[in-house]
């Protein structure tokens, strides 16, 4: 370079000012420059490397939920040189390319029992929303499951029981506790086959006994030639009924009996008369 000449690439413009020479570029950079001076006695050089800082475009802040429960930020530019970035959540300042867990509260636990033809529970505990639920269940105070977990947020045991059952079903994560309970007497026995006895009385009539052995809260169906005398409906004592029929000609009786756990269903037929009445027995 020599006195009013400078050649730089990229220049725009060049001036002299005093004994120094000014130039201007379009572009940041990197720039290796070297600068040499002479006249008629000596001659002086020296150099240097410069990156002009380029400024920053609008930040670019992204935020999405992945399916681990987890909040990942993304805040970025386009354009800009030496950036430093600052995140602030709810309140608190955070470092950048950060991904940080976001806890979900428990949603209040669903309770569901039901009981077996064999008497045994069938108990399920869920929770619809929270992050990372453990659960622990007991029946009678009998710890079944300590601190389980998983994915679907849902526990499921089928446990035996003789009497009267209480279940309670504790959920956590780090965010607290909630609890559910449900209590029973006990679970419903199935029913026994139905027992149907025909006993003629003084006066000639009919007395119809249905009854079972053992079932919890039977409902009895008494059927005479295909009318039906009394419904399922209808109130009956624990374990049987009698209904009195007046004399008259052949009948053909049918008992049934169901409970909540189903209807029991056999058949067996005899013959039986009581003075004029000739009486056929259906047992369903």
């Amino acid at each position: 370079m020599v006195n009013k000449g400078l050649l730089l690439e990229n220049a725009t413009s060049s001036k002299m000012v005093g004994n120094e020479v000014h130039t201007a570029a379009a572009s940041p950079g990197p720039w290796d420059i070297t600068c040499s001076v002479r006249n008629h006695v000596s001659d002086s050089k020296t150099r240097t490397n410069v990156i002009c800082p380029v400024p920053l475009s609008d930040p670019v802040l992204e935020a999405s939920c992945l399916n681990n429960g987890s909040l990942s930020i993304s805040c970025s530019v386009e354009n800009g040189t030496d950036t430093i970035f600052f995140l602030n959540v709810n309140g608190t300042l955070l470092s950048t390319n950060l991904t940080f867990y976001l806890l979900v509260p428990l949603s209040d636990p669903v309770l569901n029992v039901s009981c077996h033809n064999d008497r045994t529970l069938a108990i399920s505990c869920s929770v619809e929303n929270g992050t990372d639920p453990t659960f622990s269940l007991s029946v009678n105070e009998e710890l079944i499951l300590k601190n389980v977990s998983t994915e679907s947020k849902r526990v499921n045991v089928t446990v035996s029981v003789s009497e009267s059952w209480d279940v309670h079903c504790s959920v956590r994560n780090n965010l607290g506790e909630k609890n559910t309970s449900k209590s029973y007497k006990t679970c419903p026995a199935p029913v026994s086959p139905p027992l149907l006895n025909i006993t003629c009385l003084s006066n000639g009539s009919t007395m119809i006994t249905c009854s079972v052995l053992s079932g919890t809260n039977p409902k009895f169906q008494l059927t005479v030639n295909g009318s039906i005398l009394t419904p399922y409906n209808t109130s009956s004592s624990c374990c049987g009924f009698n209904y009195i029929m007046s004399p008259g000609g052949t009948w053909n009786i049918t008992c049934s009996v169901r409970n909540e756990l189903g209807e029991y269903t056999s058949s067996n037929s005899s013959h039986s008369s009581c003075g004029e009445c000739e009486i056929f027995v259906v047992i369903i």
